[in-house]
């Protein structure tokens, strides 16, 4: 007679039976994660980086094209300013030698020197230009250097004659008041120009009579 199963050895084989298979659906993550929400916040401040970028670009563009049109104004006054101080030298040149200043221009606004008109471009300066008056501009010791961007008048005359009106345009009605007005030969020089081609007049006046410089309209 065969012998009864052990007990033990069933028990023992059940136990050491292979597990279940685990399951074969796929778990697949899903789209609301938070992995693929942090990558979508990224993108959109990434957008935002960008757009701020070229707003500050824009904004430096504008600032650069400002500031170069200010310095270009500013330098075309400190000719104007520079040249009417010229002009006054070398009328007081002339008059030492012959004894009165020159008359080279009618009126402070016709004819003004250089004749071509400007318009915010530099043109040469010309000695030979005819400024209307009772002598040339090349009876003037004046040395000029580079192309100018304003156009020039020096009206002379001696004492008692009526002394010419300020420029046409001039937003200040100038008197060039000084305490020598009127007591000697004198002689009134001024610049006009349109630095920036807007049409509005920038304004530089010397006088014989008066160590100031008269500027109107500085910054057009």
């Amino acid at each position: 007679m065969s012998a009864p199963p052990d007990e033990g050895d069933s028990e023992s084989k059940r136990s050491t039976a292979p597990p279940p298979p685990a399951s074969s659906v796929e778990q697949r993550p899903s789209n609301t994660e938070p992995g693929l929400a942090t990558g979508a916040g990224e993108s959109n401040r990434g957008l935002w980086v960008l757009v701020a970028g070229l707003i500050v670009l824009s904004s430096s563009a504008l600032v650069f094209v400002a500031s170069t049109k200010r310095l270009v104004n500013s330098s075309a006054v400190g000719e104007a300013t520079q040249m009417v101080q010229l002009i006054r030298v070398a009328q007081e040149s002339y008059r030492a030698e012959k004894g009165h200043y020159a008359n080279v221009s009618a009126t402070l606004d016709e004819r003004l020197c250089p004749l071509a008109p400007v318009n915010g471009k530099p043109v040469p300066w010309d000695s030979n230009c005819p400024g209307g008056g009772s002598e040339a501009w090349s009876v003037l010791p004046l040395h000029v250097e580079g192309p100018l961007r304003f156009r020039y008048a020096s009206v002379a005359g001696k004492v008692g004659q009526d002394l010419p009106r300020s420029p046409t345009g001039m937003p200040r009605a100038a008197d060039f008041g000084g305490s020598g007005k009127g007591l000697n030969d004198w002689f009134v020089s001024s610049a006009k120009g349109d630095t920036d081609g807007n049409g509005a007049y920038v304004f530089v006046v010397a006088t014989s009579w008066s160590n100031a410089v008269f500027v109107d309209n500085e910054g057009e």
